[in-house]
């Protein structure tokens, strides 16, 4: 995040959070991967596939790398150092790379499986943003990753993070939206004002995906009024 973006998220956002610096990537990695390692959706982009510790580690250093570029370029806040972050932006397409990255961790003969995985999330959330946010989804905020490390969940960091991105968002008169696989997180994103407008369904026809569909919401919250 840079520029005026950047001064009004520091002057609204609580005392604790503060700007994503360099210093924090490394931390904030492993919170990543810490955070979204039982998540339905990384579930189902690992085709329930279970990290071995070299997987995690090499998970780490590609967020870590990712998170350098995208911190300069977006809307990052941390609180603790990386213990808790959040990336958002205003309006770009769905982030590349931030969730199935991981398809290079797998064997050949699993790939196709994994990357047909990837490329079914990345249609099914273009089609239900393009049928239920149409063009004003240019003019709106995305929230593409917020994670708390899982030992520290329960102390509000999460909720101090997206309040300053969507405080910001008020101030701007734009809406938010976001996505959500995990029934407790949506619940969490409904407290803070967002509700469901579509559901994008994975695996449901996939032959290779022996479990339940994953269900993602996509949510959206509406400005609450300009702050003086």
């Amino acid at each position: 995040m840079h520029g005026i973006l950047d001064e009004r998220a520091r002057l609204l956002a609580p005392d604790h959070v503060v700007p994503l610096r360099q210093a924090h990537v490394w931390k904030a990695a492993k919170t990543w991967t810490r955070a979204y390692e039982n998540d339905p959706e990384m579930q189902y982009l690992r085709m329930s596939h279970k990290q071995s510790g070299l997987e995690k580690a090499m998970d780490r250093v590609v967020m870590a790398a990712l998170m350098s570029l995208l911190r300069k370029r977006r809307i990052a806040l941390t609180v603790d150092d990386g213990t808790a972050f959040v990336f958002a932006a205003n309006w770009s397409p769905r982030p590349s790379g931030y969730r199935d990255h991981t398809n290079s961790d797998f064997h050949s003969a699993e790939e196709n499986s994994v990357v047909g995985a990837a490329q079914e999330l990345e249609d099914k959330t273009k089609k239900a943003i393009e049928n239920s946010l149409g063009d004003r989804v240019k003019d709106m905020v995305t929230i593409m990753i917020l994670a708390t490390d899982p030992e520290s969940r329960g102390r509000g960091y999460g909720g101090s993070l997206l309040d300053a991105v969507t405080c910001l968002a008020d101030v701007m008169g734009q809406s938010s939206w976001l996505t959500s696989s995990n029934v407790a997180n949506t619940e969490f994103y409904r407290i803070h004002g967002f509700k469901p407008v579509a559901d994008v369904v994975l695996g449901d026809d996939n032959p290779k995906w022996h479990e339940r569909p994953v269900v993602v919401k996509l949510m959206v919250r509406a400005p609450h009024g300009r702050i003086a």
